[in-house]
């Protein structure tokens, strides 16, 4: 999945998610990519936006509600996910790029 290379011409109108299960040699239950041309890289690095409908589509073919997952970008990315109650919840390690203050 990582070596995927997506036609963007095509794309450039769509989101589209691309996911799989993971092997039984990976400490994965699933991992994906997310392709949108509303970002400007077209690719999601690992946000997480595209687990909220992972979530739901895999326990279903799984029979479970946690997951553990990698989103195969070029930056890449595991989140632990639960699925509890028509909510998602997603944790992960994450990386500060900018820090502000708002005041209203």
């Amino acid at each position: 999945m990582k070596g995927f290379k997506p036609d963007y011409s095509i794309l450039k109108n769509y989101s589209c998610i691309l996911t799989s299960r993971g092997s039984t040699s990976s400490p994965y239950d699933f991992i994906s990519r997310f392709f949108t041309s509303v970002l400007n890289g077209y690719e999601d690095a690992v946000t997480g936006s595209s687990h909220c409908s992972l979530a739901p589509y895999w326990s279903e073919r799984l029979f479970r509600n946690d997951f553990f997952a990698y989103q195969a970008s070029e930056r890449g990315g595991e989140l632990k996910i639960k699925l509890a109650n028509e909510r998602v919840f997603i944790s992960g390690r994450a990386n500060i790029y900018i820090e502000g203050e708002m005041n209203i």
